[in-house]
């Protein structure tokens, strides 16, 4: 279907739906369980030609977002069209992640200018512009509540901001990190940040104290990407070795 690299993917929350972004300038969606694509998302070009950098889904189901160089792209799935399309970073954008505790009403992005930014999507209006990193900021998570979004950097630093004020400043922590995920922690109740580095480690961290509780090892190669499960209990990797791996 793609006729250029596929550079990024997520699946529905309900399983059902896989969405892919690639260079030639379109995201599409397909079946998961079939593999039969249902529909080609077009309407950005991608200011550098670089084509979809990151997509998430809405939790609805309704609306995907992504990165294409410096706007983020907001499509009605139901019809396939652009509903919104979101300009305010200074550079590429690399991370899109929907608030799921407001059903969507919050979405934030994080790109190559070290910036996050959290977008009203009732009046796809910028909230919030969150600085502190120095580098760039390479992905972001919401906690469940909504009230606190992770964001991971190139400048080897991790932090954690608060939402409910839209606060410019951040609690910094961690080692460096390229993609992270938030989850909660099972019986512990606590939540845990999960990161993942250059250093072929993925670290959970205890938010509440900053500390770093656990370090997981057995990647070959610099670890790309984590996920939860819905249910907290479970972590996905994926890793520049080649591999995934499941975590308990």
């Amino acid at each position: 279907g793609h006729t250029g690299d596929v550079t990024c993917l997520a699946l529905s929350h309900d399983g059902k739906m896989l969405a892919s972004g690639a260079n030639d300038m379109t995201c599409r969606l397909w079946m998961a369980a079939t593999g039969q694509c249902t529909a080609v998302l077009r309407g950005h070009t991608g200011g550098d030609g670089s084509g979809a950098q990151c997509i998430a889904w809405c939790p609805g189901g309704k609306r995907l977002a992504g990165g294409h160089g410096a706007e983020v792209c907001v499509w009605s799935v139901p019809t396939g069209k652009v509903a919104a399309a979101l300009a305010g970073h200074g550079a590429n954008v690399l991370g899109v992640a929907w608030c799921g505790a407001d059903g969507g009403r919050r979405l934030a992005s994080c790109g190559w200018d070290n910036t996050v930014k959290v977008w009203d999507t009732r009046n796809n209006k910028c909230m919030a512009t969150l600085s502190g990193h120095t580098e760039l900021v390479r992905s972001i998570a919401w906690s469940p509540d909504g009230r606190r979004l992770a964001s991971a950097s190139s400048d080897c630093t991790l932090r954690i901001w608060d939402t409910t004020s839209t606060a410019a400043g951040g609690n910094s922590m961690g080692p460096a990190a390229a993609g992270l995920g938030l989850g909660g922690a099972g019986a512990a109740a606590a939540e845990l940040l999960a990161s993942g580095s250059q250093d072929n480690t993925i670290r959970l961290w205890d938010t509440a104290s900053r500390r770093c509780v656990r370090v997981l090892s057995g990647h070959d190669h610099y670890v790309a990407a984590l996920a939860f499960s819905s249910c907290g209990a479970f972590l996905a990797s994926a890793s520049l070795d080649q591999s995934l791996r499941l975590w308990d």
